[in-house]
């Protein structure tokens, strides 16, 4: 499929698989520059909670972002949705926000990035929207990959820690060890831009989450061991509702110690959703990739 945005060069678009490394089937959407060219750089997006690849914001910022030759894939992971049956090889798993157990994403990030190297791209930009940023600075903070050359955080306030009343926990853990994990606990659980709830399991794995990405005693946040440029973002319309975007983007310059490049700024007139604000979070990125080649 060709699809083409007024005065710009035309894109292809296709629907794509994978499989991550524990062996579940990811789908996603690639959008490549039209031409026999390759683009030498590819922008991988990872969707927010709740979300999935195919959002018409994200859609609509991959045929942008291509239009100009860089190639943009906006992926699935495990937590796409609120619920999901997964295709495994052998039997089902039941994801979806609700579910995810996040210390999982390194396998959906895993088959991404093999994907990527299968259709020949050597430099990545990982770009995490929400909850998605999140997924991204675990996975880097875990392991080394150099194809990686840069990082993009939309709107990724889920690295702040967030709040759940002490009694959820407390039931989670009774749930879990009565063999309830699956269950989902009361709605609103979950706090966030939209209230939802999880799994017991989920809110039981929360603890380990938290120490891994903001650290303790005895490991620091894992912002910290990010060694590639990063760039982060809050949109204006944020703000309006009362988010201290700015003490969020100040706390995420200062514990990005080890990053070589760090630049962060509130975009305005921009929603969490980025609804409307597509072309100008095309332009932010290719002005990001433009950057990080001339490093």
């Amino acid at each position: 499929m060709t699809a083409k945005s007024s005065d710009r060069t035309t894109c292809t678009e296709r629907l794509v698989f994978t499989e991550s490394t524990d062996g579940y089937t990811l789908a996603g959407a690639l959008f490549e520059p039209a031409g026999r060219k390759k683009a030498s750089t590819l922008v991988i997006w990872v969707h927010g909670i709740h979300l999935r690849f195919c959002e018409p914001e994200y859609v609509e910022i991959g045929r942008q972002v291509a239009s100009q030759k860089v190639a943009f894939l906006s992926m699935n992971t495990r937590g796409q949705d609120f619920g999901v049956w997964m295709r495994g090889r052998s039997e089902a798993k039941l994801a979806g926000s609700g579910w995810e157990l996040m210390h999982e994403c390194t396998a959906d990030l895993d088959g991404w990035l093999r994907f990527a190297a299968s259709e020949g791209y050597a430099n990545l930009v990982l770009a995490g929207h929400g909850f998605g940023g999140s997924k991204i600075i675990y996975h880097l903070s875990e392991r080394h990959e150099p194809a990686v050359r840069g990082v993009v955080l939309v709107s990724c306030a889920s690295i702040v820690r967030d709040m759940v009343k002490p009694e959820f926990h407390a039931r989670a853990e009774a749930m879990v060890a009565e063999g309830h994990g699956m269950d989902l606990l009361p709605w609103g659980t979950r706090p966030g831009v939209v209230s939802s709830t999880v799994s017991a399991q989920v809110l039981v794995a929360r603890e380990r989450l938290h120490r891994d990405l903001y650290g303790d005693g005895q490991r620091p946040p894992a912002l910290t061991k990010i060694r590639v440029p990063v760039l982060a973002w809050f949109g204006e319309d944020e703000v309006k509702l009362g988010r201290d975007v700015n003490g969020l983007l100040e706390s995420m310059a200062q514990n990005l110690t080890s990053s070589p490049l760090v630049s962060t700024k509130v975009l305005p007139g921009t929603t969490y959703l980025c609804t409307g604000s597509e072309e100008m979070i095309a332009r932010e990125v290719l002005e990001w990739v433009g950057r990080l080649r001339h490093r």
